[in-house]
């Protein structure tokens, strides 16, 4: 069996196209030769396009052209730590970085900056529309202790059911609860837990409800019940 032999372009061309399925390359491609048990680490000499890298890239450039044009119209002056951000974005625009021609260690070095940006970029206050499917329009919500302003509307087509309409503050790394109470005293505590996880930009939303009457018309039932009379429903919500 011969593994590597010299051919023409003619004969590239037709081994080419004897192929029935292309090979997938899945994640970044390092043509980086590191051994452990070497101490000359050597260069394949092969350039590459590294998407997932260069994804990162450009999620922190458009959040720092994001932050100029707003601190134009405001008329701020941006926090300290943007020209952190300013210095990594930089820094990994390396032409070492962009061709994936760095050693192993540096690239780590590289994508752990990325994190970090992408990250201390949600340390804000955000607003985030709830809406949650209610078998009455007799509703009162609050958001730690204070009354929050909500919409309800009829779903149309379906007898005893409204969408409760709301804007939730979510303070970043933090949990909040917002409670929505029911006519007769019958309520639904609700947790919003913000972005915590570096690999997920999503936030959960919670909900706990108690001996509530049609528990079966709320969103998304999760298979895990604890009793008869409490039941969790899972409801995420991008941040």
């Amino acid at each position: 069996m011969k593994l590597v032999q010299f051919g023409t372009v003619e004969d590239y061309f037709n081994a080419l196209r004897n192929i029935k399925a292309a090979p997938i390359l899945d994640g970044d491609f390092f043509p980086y030769m590191d051994k452990p048990q070497s101490a000359t680490p050597y260069w394949t000499g092969f350039y590459n396009h590294r998407a997932y890298f260069k994804r990162f890239e450009r999620i922190v450039q458009s959040e720092l052209r994001l932050l100029d044009l707003l601190s134009v119209a405001t008329r701020k002056q941006p926090r300290s730590g943007v020209e952190l951000a300013r210095r990594n974005l930089a820094l990994c625009q390396h032409h070492d970085a962009i061709t994936g021609t760095s050693t192993r260690d540096v690239m780590d070095d590289y994508m752990h900056r990325y994190r970090i940006q992408i990250v201390n970029q949600k340390a804000f206050r955000a607003h985030e529309l709830i809406k949650v499917n209610t078998s009455s329009a007799l509703v009162t919500v609050s958001q730690d202790g204070e009354a929050v302003i909500a919409q309800a509307v009829p779903i149309h087509g379906v007898d005893d059911l409204y969408e409760i309409s709301f804007l939730a503050l979510l303070e970043p790394f933090s949990a909040t609860i917002v409670t929505i109470q029911l006519e007769k005293s019958q309520s639904a505590a609700t947790v919003l837990t913000p972005l915590t996880d570096l690999t997920k930009r999503t936030a959960k939303l919670v909900f706990l409800a108690f001996s509530l009457p049609n528990t079966s018309k709320f969103p998304y039932p999760s298979k895990r019940k604890t009793n008869k009379s409490e039941k969790e429903w899972i409801y995420s919500v991008s941040w």
